[in-house]
C-alpha cells in the first residue's frame, strides 16, 4: 500500500485520473440514486384516477356554476383544463407513461359522483360491461352470451361469468346499458362466509292462509318472510357493497306452469321496485339453459346445459306458482323447477345488481381468475 502511495506521489498525472475517477463513481451513485428516488415517488393508475378526481372536485368547488344537476346530468372534465388551470401536473409526473384523460361527474340523487378515465400508451380506464362485451361476443352455439330482448344473457354448461365480490363468487346472469344482474354461486361460495350467523335456509313464506286454513303462507313476493328477511341479511351483511350496486327491479309476478314464455311476461307484470337484493325469476332460470326441449316452466330438461343448476341445493325462485295463493317455484337437487308450499324450506340463493358503470379491475370470467370491479 507504501509503495502505491509512493508512486501516486511520482507520477501526478496518475493521482489526478484516479481522484477523478472516484468523483465520477461517487457522482454517478448520487445520480442512480435520485434516479430512483424520484422513480419510487410515481404512483399506480389507480391512485393517479382518484388523484384525478379529487382536482376535478376542487375545480367544480371553485367553479359552481360548472357542476351537474338535474337538468344537465353530467359534465365531463378533461385532464387538460385541469392541468391548464394548475389543479394538476403534467400526468407524466405521477405516472412514467403518456396520458391523457377526463373525469365523468354524474349528478344523482345522494350527490355528486365521479369517475376518471385515463388513456395511457400503458392503461386505459375501462368499465366492466365494456369489457363483458370484449370479452365475449354474442354466441349462437355453444356456452356464452346470446342477445335475448333487451339483454345480454348467459348461457350454458360453462359461461365465463363468474365473478368475486368480497369474498363471494357470484355468476353474471345477464346485463344491458342500465344494469348488470348477479345470483350467488352457492357450490364455490358457502354461504356462511356471506351470512355467518343468518339463517339462509329456510321458508318462502309462513303465514297463515285462508285458502289452505293452515300457516304454509301466502304467495305474494313482496309481504313475504322472504322479502323481509332478504333486505335484513343486506342491510346487516351486503350494504358495505352499496356503493357497487344499484336497485333493483324485480319481476315478482306469477306464473302457470304451463307457461311456455320464457321472456318474462307473466313475472315482470309485476315489479316489486327499489330493492339492492332479491330472488331469481323462473324464466331467467329457463333461459340459462341451451337445452331446445326446455320449452316451458317444469320442463325437466331445463337442467341441462345450464351453469345455474348446481346439482347441490333446493332453491327458492322468487315467482309464485298462479294455480293457487300458497304455492311457490324453485329449482331442486337436480336443477328441475318445481313447485311446493311457500312453508317449506329452501336455500335463499340470492341476486344482487351492479352498477352500470362499475369499473373493471382485473381477470377474465373463468373459475380459477374471476371478474373484479372496483
Amino acid at each position: 500500500m507504501q509503495d502505491l502511495i509512493d508512486k501516486l506521489k511520482k507520477n501526478k498525472k496518475l493521482l489526478v485520473f484516479m481522484v477523478a475517477l472516484v468523483a465520477i463513481i461517487i457522482i454517478w451513485a448520487i445520480i442512480f440514486l435520485l434516479v430512483n428516488v424520484f422513480k419510487s415517488r410515481k404512483i399506480t393508475y389507480e391512485s393517479l384516477e382518484e388523484k384525478v378526481a379529487i382536482a376535478a372536485k376542487e375545480y367544480l368547488n371553485d367553479y359552481p356554476d360548472s357542476r351537474p344537476n338535474a337538468t344537465t346530468n353530467e359534465v365531463m372534465i378533461d385532464t387538460s383544463i385541469l392541468i391548464t388551470n394548475e389543479y394538476l401536473k403534467n400526468l407524466d409526473k405521477y405516472v412514467d407513461d403518456v396520458c391523457g384523460g377526463y373525469v365523468l361527474v354524474t349528478y344523482k340523487d345522494e350527490g355528486l359522483s365521479y369517475r376518471t378515465f385515463l388513456d395511457c400508451n400503458s392503461f386505459k380506464t375501462r368499465t366492466f360491461r365494456s369489457v363483458l362485451d370484449e370479452n365475449s361476443s354474442l354466441n349462437y352455439a355453444g356456452d356464452g352470451i346470446y342477445e335475448l330482448d333487451k339483454y345480454k344473457v348467459y348461457r350454458g354448461q360453462n359461461p365465463t361469468n363468474y365473478l368475486k365480490l368480497g369474498n363471494a363468487i357470484y355468476r353474471i346472469v345477464k346485463y344491458n346499458d342500465e344494469e348488470i344482474q348477479i345470483i350467488i354461486d352457492n357450490k364455490n361460495t358457502t354461504m356462511t362466509q356471506i351470512f355467518p350467523s343468518a339463517n339462509y335456509y329456510d321458508v318462502w313464506d309462513d303465514r297463515y292462509n285462508t285458502e289452505l286454513k293452515l300457516a304454509r303462507g301466502i304467495n305474494s313476493y313482496n309481504i313475504s318472510i322472504v322479502f323481509n328477511n332478504l333486505s335484513k341479511f343486506y342491510n346487516k351483511y351486503l350494504s358495505k357493497y352499496q356503493s357497487y350496486l344499484n336497485p333493483i327491479s324485480l319481476c315478482a309476478g306469477k306464473r302457470n306452469e304451463a307457461d311456455m314464455n320464457k321472456g318474462g311476461k307473466a313475472e315482470c307484470n309485476n315489479l316489486v321496485l327499489n330493492s339492492y337484493i332479491g330472488l331469481l325469476p323462473v324464466y331467467d332460470y329457463l333461459n340459462a339453459s341451451l337445452s331446445d326441449l326446455c320449452i316451458g316452466t317444469l320442463s325437466p330438461e331445463c337442467q341441462n346445459y345450464n351453469y345455474l343448476n348446481n346439482n347441490k341445493d333446493s332453491w327458492w325462485t322468487i315467482t309464485a306458482n298462479s294455480k293457487n295463493s300458497y304455492e311457490v317455484y324453485y329449482v331442486n337437487y337436480n336443477g328441475i323447477v318445481s313447485s311446493d308450499y311457500a312453508g317449506s324450506k329452501k336455500f335463499y340463493r340470492f341476486i344482487l345488481n351492479l352498477n352500470s358503470d362499475i369499473l373493471y379491475k382485473s381477470g377474465n370470467g373463468t373459475l380459477e381468475d374471476p371478474y373484479i370491479i372496483r
